[in-house]
């Protein structure tokens, strides 16, 4: 698949106007009452994600109130107007992957699901996990096909220099996993696995196919890391970004957003955050006229999440950020408190007062679903105006 040009920031102001132009009737939908809340089973969301405009999935956990938990699996075909759920036989669930709408990919710190008819029959699939404990800090899923796909775990002999990683590969559908390549440093008796990835804090992959494929490490400059034989080796792309953040395509398109740097770090413009791009699956990177706007409501924020499009070549931010230091005396929350379109010249709308910014998959310039904790509980939440104001959609 062509790499698509990143959208400009002009074309970000454009599609604004558009979407407030046909949205300024669509209300908020105020949560449900505490009393409604409190009989209703303990759910958590961690992720969501569309295959189409129609048709999308999003995970958690739900726990009766006998204390007992499962995996939670929500789908809807009809754009987000319902939503079926599902449970699994597994504790929480905390990532997705979809490859289309019929085969999807589901995964938590206990186990690996995988489903080829669209959610209504699951299968576990092997996890590749050698450690003990509590199991990783972190899984990232990409598949590139039916068959072939990645599988990075983390939180593995943390150091003060970060957690590190393993990245097993499958080549039939994630019934069988092969570890290719671990940051780990190798002790007496320890895994025999390539040690050919830089120790780093890894947010973000894609396996592209034909033994391609793209990991970013955020890190002070912002490393972007290149295979073309399957994960033996890699090549680094010093980025000159203090690199908060990362997403990419299934086309190979990708996006990484942080503070300049040259011979030290700083945000230029304390308003906004750069961006770099590319289109090639990695192999050329460039700084694009797109940006990431600093938080609303005076305080500083980090972007902590991209999320492309499925519609266009744009990208949504999910920015966290602190209130002046007046405001901010006890700390701040974590979690994003603003969801924009980047490259949007108006100061970004906060997302509103109690709610908190924890997955996003978007779908559009104007369009773009968001799981939030609220004061009553974690729901689902759709903009239909680039993020100027949102609705509650799930459980209604």
């Amino acid at each position: 698949m062509a790499g698509r040009r990143p959208r400009s920031a002009a074309h970000g102001w454009i599609a604004a106007v558009a979407c407030l132009s046909v949205s300024l009737s669509l209300p908020l939908t105020p949560g449900p009452s505490h009393a409604a809340a409190a009989s209703r089973p303990r759910t958590t969301l961690a992720a969501l994600a569309f295959s189409s405009a129609r048709v999308g999935f999003a995970v958690g956990q739900v726990c009766g109130a006998l204390g007992r938990c499962a995996g939670l699996v929500l789908r809807t075909r009809d754009g987000g107007a319902h939503w079926r759920v599902r449970t699994l036989p597994t504790h929480a669930l905390t990532g997705i992957d979809p490859l289309g709408a019929t085969r999807i990919w589901v995964w938590g710190p206990s186990g690996l699901w995988r489903t080829t008819d669209g959610g209504a029959r699951w299968s576990r699939s092997a996890w590749p996990s050698w450690q003990s404990g509590d199991g990783p800090q972190f899984e990232i899923v990409s598949f590139a096909s039916s068959a072939d796909g990645w599988l990075a775990e983390g939180g593995v002999g943390c150091a003060m220099q970060g957690c590190g990683t393993y990245l097993f590969t499958s080549s039939d559908g994630g019934a069988t996993w092969r570890p290719v390549a671990t940051d780990v440093p190798r002790g007496p008796g320890g895994p025999h696995v390539p040690h050919n990835l830089p120790w780093a804090d890894y947010g973000s992959a894609v396996d592209l196919g034909d033994a391609r494929g793209l990991l970013f490490a955020s890190d002070p400059v912002g490393t972007a890391l290149r295979t073309g034989n399957g994960g033996r080796m890699w090549s680094q792309r010093a980025m000159f970004l203090n690199g908060y953040a990362a997403a990419f395509t299934a086309g190979g398109d990708g996006w990484a957003v942080g503070e300049t740097c040259t011979s030290g770090c700083r945000r230029i413009d304390r308003r906004r955050y750069a961006v770099d791009a590319t289109t090639d699956g990695g192999v050329v990177w460039r700084r694009t006229r797109d940006w990431v706007p600093a938080s609303p409501g005076g305080g500083d924020g980090l972007p902590t999440e991209l999320a492309p499009e499925l519609a266009g070549a744009g990208v949504w931010a999910a920015i966290a950020y602190r209130d002046p230091p007046t405001r901010c005396a006890q700390g701040c929350g974590a979690g994003a408190r603003a969801i924009v379109p980047l490259g949007d010249p108006t100061r970004p709308t906060p997302l509103p007062a109690g709610w908190v910014g924890v997955a996003v998959a978007a779908l559009s310039p104007c369009v773009t679903w968001a799981v939030v904790n609220t004061p009553n509980g974690d729901r689902l939440a759709r903009t239909t105006d680039g993020g100027r104001s949102w609705r509650l959609v799930w459980p209604v």
